[in-house]
């Protein structure tokens, strides 16, 4: 019982950490999706120097701990002259690694389109543009919608990291709450729940969207 009632009294403390996380979750993923977006296209491309620098821009982020971005975003970057607070970098930290995996993401899409779609664009007389928004993009989506659920997962429990550098999400409110009461358990099981809560809501609703888009095919 006496568990329960620390944990009843421990969510709520809770609440300003989790306006955080769901800040730098969605401040992330809509600069991570729209970037990678970009990115993808420019690996598809014929330009070939275009290719090379998205190539290298995935490979070395995608290989190199978020950790240690953001640490070189907010510890390093002083030394050039360019400061930031501690939401700031933490939210570029994340958009810039995860626009890496959501370029690769796109990619795979974009490369799974069948030969008949382009074509069939091209022969109603669609330009590059309009074929890519009304034609090869929809698809693509709809082939790498999975692939994008677990990704937005994957940026919902990547805000945790942000602990590190004093940003006061989920992760640091409980330990703060956990040296505050000594229960360092109830703390972290409601933390654990909330991060359980949000992923929840995310899966559902990409499911949601994944579903409609297949009926519409």
């Amino acid at each position: 019982m006496a568990f329960i009632r620390l944990f009843i009294h421990v969510i709520p403390q809770l609440v300003p950490g989790l306006w955080l996380t769901v800040g730098l979750a969605v401040g992330a993923t809509v600069i991570s999706a729209v970037v990678g977006l970009a990115f993808a296209l420019a690996a598809v491309s014929k330009i070939a120097p275009a290719r090379l620098a998205v190539a290298a821009y995935v490979e070395f982020l995608r290989n190199t701990p978020l950790l240690v971005q953001m640490f070189f975003i907010f510890f390093g970057l002083p030394f050039l002259g360019v400061r930031m607070s501690p939401f700031s970098a933490a939210l570029l930290a994340l958009a810039v690694q995860h626009t890496a995996f959501f370029s690769e993401i796109y990619r795979a899409g974009l490369q799974a389109v069948s030969k008949r779609s382009h074509e069939a664009a091209k022969a109603l007389g669609l330009g590059y543009w309009k074929s890519l928004r009304l034609v090869i993009l929809p698809q693509a989506i709809v082939k790498v919608l999975p692939a994008m659920t677990n990704e937005l997962v994957q940026i919902v429990k990547d805000t945790s990291v942000a602990s590190t550098i004093a940003v006061a999400e989920l992760t640091l409110r409980g330990g703060t709450i956990a040296e505050q009461t000594a229960s360092t358990s109830v703390a972290f099981v409601a933390v654990a729940c909330y991060y359980l809560v949000l992923t929840g809501i995310v899966t559902v609703a990409a499911r949601v969207v994944e579903n409609r888009l297949r009926f519409a095919e």
